[in-house]
């Protein structure tokens, strides 16, 4: 049983900031890495008619999408039939776009390890600490305070984007992506399977998923303080 008040205060903002970094990374697989979103999403905007190719074939693309990002598939380029050819899905330049998309996932699933990791031990660390009444009171308030940090700089970044969207884009790109690798003609079968529409789409689904966790996680706060009130 860890007695410094200071420790135990530092454990519990580790172990919420940890939480928030799970949940962040979490909401973003929890959408990209799942495959009846994108089924959706294909029959919302027209892609199987508009790529021009199989069912069979689409499916193939998007698990092999889905695989390569999830660091299950090594290579993300498919072979497809198309008006009676056979073809290779993705332009080189794109392949390139892909592989430093990729690193961004491989990034993530660290800060989730990482995340999971201290979870684990400030959980251990503070088990005993959190029968008592104010590191638990500290814990509820931790619980609360941390996601509404968090809730409120993603709103900032929301009304940035909003209101600066192709600047932000653009700086973006041009800091991560090397050589330009990252405007594509919208009639390649990358651009037309995968239109902006998709990744505004998948932006909102991901916000609504981390606003649900993360008021879950504030409900649990408050009624870990109210309980405590009684």
């Amino acid at each position: 049983m860890i007695k410094n008040k200071t420790i135990n205060k530092l454990l519990i903002a580790i172990f919420s900031i940890c939480l928030m970094n799970a949940i962040l990374v979490i909401g973003i697989y929890f959408i990209f890495f799942n495959s009846p979103f994108y089924n959706t999403e294909f029959k919302k905007y027209d892609v199987l008619d508009n790529l021009e190719i199989s069912q069979k074939d689409l499916d193939k693309v998007k698990n092999n999408l889905i695989g390569y990002f999830s660091l299950t598939k090594k290579t993300l380029q498919t072979e497809v039939m198309k008006n009676g050819n056979k073809i290779m899905f993705y332009e080189n330049d794109e392949i390139m776009h892909m592989e430093n998309v990729r690193q961004f996932f491989i990034f993530f699933l660290v800060v989730l390890l990482i995340s999971m990791i201290g979870i684990i031990i400030t959980t251990v660390l503070l088990y005993r600490n959190l029968r008592n009444h104010l590191y638990l009171r500290n814990f509820a308030k931790s619980l609360i305070v941390t996601p509404i940090i968090y809730l409120s700089a993603i709103v900032v970044i929301v009304i940035m984007l909003i209101f600066s969207w192709e600047y932000v884009f653009d700086v973006f790109h041009e800091i991560f992506f090397s050589g330009g690798n990252y405007v594509f003609y919208g009639t390649s079968n990358m651009m037309i399977m995968l239109p902006e529409e998709i990744f505004f789409d998948g932006g909102l689904a991901i916000g609504i998923t981390w606003l649900l966790m993360m008021g879950g996680t504030i409900t649990s706060g408050i009624y870990i303080k109210r309980r405590l009130a009684q």
